[in-house]
């Protein structure tokens, strides 16, 4: 069922399916909407198109967060627990602590490379510069250096 007309309750109903991870796509399905209205009502709506802000940005933190943990390694704890089982009847009567584990996570190189080329397309992009713009590009790093 599409729904054409533009609802009270879309904006908060989309902010908490953003909140929860969804794709635009999966939304617009969850609204009713097809992703062309989506996109419209968001251009036409400024407070649909701020909900939608505000239900992802928690969830593009967290991802942020986990790439930058990812991309600059990290150390992991972990607890294994014991079961002590009554031997007789298959009972587990006590959970003891085992031992604690601690794990180095080392670097991720595919993670950093993506978060630089994010976070500094100038600095870190695939294409190569030629003519002139590199030149200029390389004199200016040069003066960097001296300074």
């Amino acid at each position: 069922m599409s729904h054409t007309k533009y609802q009270d309750s879309f904006p908060l109903r989309a902010e908490g399916l953003a909140r929860d991870g969804l794709t635009d796509q999966d939304i617009s399905t969850a609204l009713g909407i097809s992703p062309s209205t989506y996109y419209a009502f968001q251009k036409r709506h400024p407070e649909f198109a701020a909900a939608i802000r505000r239900g992802k940005s928690p969830v593009d933190t967290k991802v942020e967060n986990a790439l930058l943990r990812r991309a600059l390694g990290h150390t992991s704890r972990e607890t294994h627990l014991e079961d002590i089982v009554d031997r007789k009847t298959g009972e587990i009567t006590e959970t003891l602590k085992r031992k604690v584990v601690i794990k180095q996570v080392a670097p991720d190189i595919s993670a950093a490379i993506f978060w630089l080329k994010s976070r500094r397309p100038e600095k870190y992009r695939d294409k190569s510069e030629s003519g002139l713009t590199a030149e200029i590009k390389l004199q200016f790093d040069r003066d960097d250096e001296k300074l």
